[in-house]
C-alpha cells in the first residue's frame, strides 16, 4: 500500500548488515512520485530501475553490504534533482529525519555504501550532472541548441482593439524565451471580451508546466512546447488565483469555489469547499498542511484554511494578513550610485518595497554595463522574480529618468538569462518574468545592456526587485 500514500519521506532498514530486509520489488516505492528523500538500508538491493522515475528525489541513500552490488545503476541518470534544497527538503528539518538526522546542514545527493565500485558511482554522478546541464541529450554539437534545452523563462501580456461589432476586445498571450532572450513558442486567447474582472489570471509555472485561467477556464500548456495538455472549465469561476503546492494545483476565484484542488497532470478535481457563504476569493497561500484561502471584503480579513490533501476545513478567522511568500535578501551592492549618495539611492533601496525610493547608477551616461546585486545567506529557489521598472514616485519623475529596456540576470550556480522589454507588448514598469523550473541561487546580479532614455536625466534607475521561491 505505500504506493498510494502521498510520502515526501521513506527510510526503510533492516536491523543490520547480518539482519537486511529482502524486498522482492522495488516498484511500489517507484511509483511514489512525491518523495523527495527515500533512504534503503541493508535492503539487499540489487536492481533500481523501478526508482528511475522518481525525478524529484533530493537524496538518495542506498546502503547494504559489499556482497550486494547494484547491476542497473546507470538507469538513476536522470535523477537531475539530487542535491537541490527544495521545500520539502527544508520541511523535513523539523522532524530530523533523513538529510537533517544528525546535523543541522542538509546531507543530499546520491549516497550508495554496497559492493558497487566507487568509479561505478562516480561515472552515475557524472551522467546525472551531464543530465542536468543537458550535455549529451543531443547528438548535436550545435551549442545554440544545447543552450536552448537549458531552461526557459515566460512572459504574459494582453492587447486590446476595437470591433464595430463587439465593440473592445482583448488578447491575452503566453511567450516562452530561453535563456538568450531568443522565442521559444507563444500561444495567444483572442478576441475576448473584457468583464469587470481581468480575462486572465497570472500564469504560475510548475513542474515544467504553465497554468493560466481565461475567462473562467484554467488550461495547462506544456513549458518546452507549449502544447495545451488539458483544461478545466468546470471547477474554475472568474478572478482566479492559482497556487502550486505539494505536487497538486489549487485554485480561489472570485466567482467561484473558494478553494479547490486538482490533479495537476490532469486537471481532475481532487476536492473542493463549495460553500456559497463563502465567496470572493482574492488570495491563496501554504503553511505546512494547511493551504489557506483569503475571501470576501480584503478589509475585513476573513480567511479559511484546509488539510492540504483531502480539504477537511482546519480553521476560519477574521482579521488575518496576506502571507508574504517573497524571499528575504540579506543585503544589496552595486557597481556604482549616483553622486555617491547611498542614503538616497544606495543599493540598498532594491529591497525596501517602497515606490518612493530605487537605486540609481551612478556611471556616465546611461550606465550601460552597470549592476547591481542582492544577495542572501545560504541558497533559495527561485521561481518567479519582478522587477519594479524605472523610479515610480511620478508618472513625471519615471518619464524624466531612464529605466530598463535589456539587461542580464546572472544566479549563483551559473546559470543567466537575457530579457528585453518590449513596449509595445509589455508594460515596461513592471516587469515579471516566470521560470519554468526553480533556480537554485544565492545571489541575483541584474546588468543594465540597454535603456529607455529619459526626457532630463541620464540616469538609469530600478526601484525594487523582489523574488518568490518553489511552492
Amino acid at each position: 500500500p505505500l504506493q498510494d500514500l502521498p510520502l515526501i519521506g521513506l527510510d526503510i532498514s533492516g536491523f543490520e548488515a547480518a539482519k537486511p530486509i529482502s524486498i522482492k520489488s522495488l516498484e511500489p516505492i517507484g511509483n511514489i512520485e512525491s518523495l523527495a528523500i527515500l533512504d534503503l538500508n541493508h535492503c539487499q538491493v540489487t536492481s533500481v530501475k523501478d526508482l528511475a522515475g522518481l525525478t524529484g528525489l533530493s537524496r538518495l541513500s542506498i546502503t547494504d553490504g559489499k556482497d550486494f552490488r547494484i547491476e542497473d545503476l546507470s538507469s538513476l541518470s536522470n535523477l537531475t534533482k539530487l542535491g537541490e534544497i527544495t521545500d520539502e527538503i527544508v520541511e523535513s528539518k523539523k522532524w530530523k529525519f533523513g538529510p537533517y538526522i544528525t546535523e543541522d546542514e542538509p546531507l543530499l545527493g546520491l549516497m550508495i555504501s554496497n559492493g558497487n565500485s566507487e568509479e561505478e558511482i562516480a561515472e552515475l554522478n557524472e551522467a546525472i550532472l551531464n543530465n542536468k546541464n543537458g550535455v549529451g541529450q543531443d547528438s548535436t554539437n550545435d551549442s545554440t541548441i544545447q543552450e536552448k534545452s537549458d531552461f526557459y523563462y515566460f512572459k504574459q501580456y494582453s492587447s486590446h482593439k476595437s470591433d464595430q461589432k463587439y465593440g473592445a476586445l482583448i488578447t491575452v498571450t503566453l511567450e516562452a524565451f530561453d535563456k538568450m532572450g531568443k522565442p521559444v513558442w507563444n500561444y495567444s486567447w483572442e478576441n475576448l471580451r473584457p468583464t469587470e474582472l481581468d480575462v486572465a489570471s497570472e500564469a504560475v509555472a510548475y513542474d515544467g508546466k504553465v497554468y493560466i485561467a481565461v475567462t473562467g477556464t484554467l488550461y495547462c500548456l506544456d513549458g518546452k512546447s507549449g502544447k495545451k495538455l488539458w483544461e478545466n472549465s468546470n471547477d474554475v469561476g472568474g478572478g482566479t488565483v492559482i497556487y502550486p503546492y505539494r505536487r497538486q494545483i489549487y485554485v480561489t476565484s472570485y466567482y467561484g469555489n473558494v478553494l479547490t484542488c486538482l490533479d495537476k497532470d490532469s486537471g481532475a478535481k481532487i476536492w473542493a469547499i463549495e460553500d456559497k457563504d463563502l465567496y470572493w476569493g482574492y488570495t491563496i497561500f501554504g503553511n505546512n498542511d494547511e493551504i489557506i484561502a483569503g475571501y470576501g471584503d480584503m478589509a475585513e480579513g476573513c480567511f479559511i484554511s484546509a488539510h492540504y490533501q483531502d480539504g477537511r476545513i482546519l480553521d476560519q478567522w477574521r482579521n488575518g494578513v496576506v502571507k508574504d511568500e517573497s524571499i528575504r535578501w540579506d543585503w544589496a551592492w552595486a557597481s556604482s550610485v549616483l553622486d555617491g549618495n547611498e542614503a538616497k539611492y544606495g543599493a540598498e533601496k532594491i529591497l525596501d518595497k517602497n515606490p518612493q525610493t530605487a537605486w540609481s547608477e551612478g556611471a556616465e551616461g546611461y550606465g550601460i554595463n552597470e549592476w547591481i546585486q542582492i544577495e542572501r545567506d545560504g541558497s533559495t529557489n527561485l521561481s518567479e522574480i519582478l522587477i519594479s521598472n524605472g523610479i515610480q514616485q511620478s508618472p513625471q519623475i519615471y518619464d524624466n529618468n531612464g529605466s530598463l529596456k535589456r539587461f542580464r540576470l546572472d544566479f549563483s550556480e551559473g546559470q543567466y538569462i537575457y530579457y528585453e522589454v518590449d513596449e509595445d507588448k509589455n508594460a515596461s514598469k513592471h516587469i515579471r518574468i516566470i521560470f519554468d523550473r526553480p533556480i537554485s541561487t544565492n545571489f541575483i546580479r541584474l546588468t543594465i545592456l540597454d535603456v529607455f532614455e529619459g526626457s532630463k536625466y541620464e540616469d538609469t534607475c530600478i526601484t525594487d526587485i523582489v523574488a518568490y521561491t518553489k511552492r
